[in-house]
């Protein structure tokens, strides 16, 4: 069984239980979604997914819902994407280099036509 919790109470509400899904191991996957959406950040320590093995419940596992370990759509990430910004600056650097190259290959093709044109009156 997996599902969500919140204060210990099972959700049946804004929770969409995946089908359970065959991995090519002979194991299975399953996913239960919960809209957080409408959850204040401050209350997201009173969720929990929890995953029991069977009735039992000392095979239970229990994970707290918490920004920076489960993912989710709906938040994203405030990390400053500086990967992003360096290959725009490398981008840009690589773009100026070329265009001063071919500026100074037009300059001295112009130079050697000058240069080469016969000046005898």
């Amino acid at each position: 069984m997996l599902f969500w919790t919140k204060d210990g109470d099972e959700l049946l509400e804004d929770v969409d239980p995946g089908e359970i899904l065959p991995n090519h191991d002979g194991t299975f996957q399953k996913s239960v979604e919960l809209d957080v959406s409408s959850i204040p950040s401050e209350d997201w320590g009173r969720y929990h997914c929890v995953f029991k093995f069977s009735n039992n419940t000392e095979d239970t596992i229990s994970v707290k819902l918490d920004k920076d370990v489960i993912k989710s759509n709906s938040h994203p990430s405030s990390k400053f994407p500086i990967s992003l910004v360096i290959g725009a600056i490398v981008g840009a650097l690589i773009i100026t280099i070329v265009c001063l190259g071919a500026w100074k290959f037009k300059q001295s093709l112009n130079r050697s036509d000058i240069c080469g044109q016969d000046t005898t009156i």
